[in-house]
């Protein structure tokens, strides 16, 4: 199970991480000049592909850590592959759930910090720096929010497995 987890998880951070790169520096118009179709594409669903990795990511670390946390869990039967299987099957609702929340409170006009860095580092570098911090926050908040949804829903199958061990 400690495989698949840290697979999964390394798979979630690739694609998080190229779909972030993507959508900060503007690689669909690249892929636009080879393939129109697969540009248009990518631009329609890059983001989305790195809220569904952010996401992913937030999950499977709780699982990880709820895991490493219960003490019975090796005890237990098979926590760990069910909250897996329900983490799968939220996975889409959960993703747009989190990115709605990792929306609020932050837009790319209320931040200082694109003006700083382009002061320091030119209007260029400065623009895809910036874009790349609004990008990276809106990553990790929708991380942190899956995190927490994770730790919920592994907790709740965990209650429910000491539950069903007890009346056996």
């Amino acid at each position: 199970m400690r495989k698949l987890l840290a697979r999964l998880s390394q798979l979630s951070m690739v694609v998080g991480f190229f779909a972030l790169l993507s959508d900060a520096s503007g690689l669909h118009s690249v892929l636009r000049m080879r393939a129109p179709a697969a540009g248009a594409w990518w631009n329609a669903h890059a983001f989305y592909f790195m809220e569904g990795a952010a996401t992913a990511l937030g999950l499977l670390l709780a699982l990880w850590i709820g895991v490493r946390l219960a003490a019975d869990a090796d005890r237990l039967k098979y926590p760990a592959p069910i909250a897996l299987a329900f983490e799968a099957a939220l996975l889409l609702p959960l993703t747009h759930l989190c990115a709605r929340i990792a929306r609020i409170g932050a837009d790319g006009t209320s931040i200082v910090a694109p003006g700083t860095i382009a002061g320091f580092t030119g209007f260029e570098t400065g623009k895809f720096l910036g874009k790349l911090l609004i990008t990276a926050a809106y990553f990790f908040k929708t991380l942190a929010f899956a995190f927490l949804f994770g730790q919920a829903l592994f907790g709740a199958v965990l209650a429910g497995a000491i539950l069903l061990a007890r009346g056996e």
